[in-house]
């Protein structure tokens, strides 16, 4: 499936536009916290602390993405990702990095929900969404660091011995 999507959206006509789509949604949700001012509530902080969460993940994902294309010349398959969740002592960074961006993603959804019903009372689904984010992500993650990574090409070994010192 990734192959067949990758021929897609690694198009140029696509794939820069996806990435400015990326940094759109970066600034326009940086500049949305700061036009709305300080938090009022529980749900508002969680959605202003989540969203620069967001930000940074992207941010680094991305950079990460680019800069590995551009100086290893590899594919970011899913190896890549789970490359870097694996071993040690990367793993101990990166296991919680991508388990707290998919959580994140839940959790932010979830307050995007929640002030959608705003000020009725919150849901089951307001209070499951975070919980199924914390499932999802740990078998999502646990997957990468056990199972893909079992089967590591060369290519991608090497990548994490010179980025890493292994």
């Amino acid at each position: 499936m990734m192959e067949t999507l990758r021929q897609f959206y690694r198009l140029g006509f696509v794939e820069y536009p996806l990435f400015a789509l990326f940094a759109a949604q970066i600034i326009l949700g940086v500049a949305l916290i700061l036009k709305r001012g300080k938090p009022k509530g529980s749900w508002a902080w969680v959605q202003v602390i989540l969203s620069g969460y967001i930000a940074l993940f992207l941010l680094q994902h991305l950079g990460a993405i680019v800069m590995a294309r551009i100086n290893y010349d590899f594919e970011t398959t899913t190896y890549f990702a789970a490359g870097v969740v694996s071993g040690l002592p990367y793993g101990l960074c990166y296991f919680p990095y991508y388990l707290l961006g998919i959580v994140v993603a839940f959790t932010h959804i979830t307050a995007a929900a929640r002030f959608a019903i705003w000020p009725a009372p919150a849901r089951v689904l307001h209070e499951a969404l975070p919980l199924i984010g914390v499932v999802f992500g740990l078998s999502v993650v646990t997957a990468l660091s056990y199972g893909v990574a079992d089967e590591l090409p060369k290519p991608y070994q090497e990548y994490l011995a010179k980025s890493f010192g292994d």
